[in-house]
């Protein structure tokens, strides 16, 4: 029986809902430069920081997420993973 009937793909496959990022512009375009860096140390030696700066900046961006409200910390999660796919498939 399994033979004679095909197998369909959830929509979840095939459909990727992406909300807008909920962080400000700056916020989300470091992000997005970290992501394509690779590591903290990578991004400090481009950015000219030092990494603890970078770490300092990263915090803070994490402190902002967290004050979000559920339905803002569940986009801006969304919107990273998405970021890191898309970073990945640039290296």
């Amino acid at each position: 029986m399994r033979g004679w009937t095909a197998e369909v793909a959830p929509p979840e496959a095939w459909v990727e809902l992406v909300p807008a990022c909920p962080l400000d512009a700056a916020d989300a375009a470091w992000l997005q430069a970290l992501l394509a860096s690779g590591s903290q140390a990578d991004l400090a030696r481009a950015a000219g920081v030092s990494r603890a700066a970078v770490t300092q900046r990263l915090q803070r961006i994490r402190g902002r997420i967290s004050r979000l409200d559920a339905q803002g910390q569940a986009a801006a999660e969304a919107w990273l993973e998405g970021e890191v796919r898309r970073a990945e498939a640039a290296r």
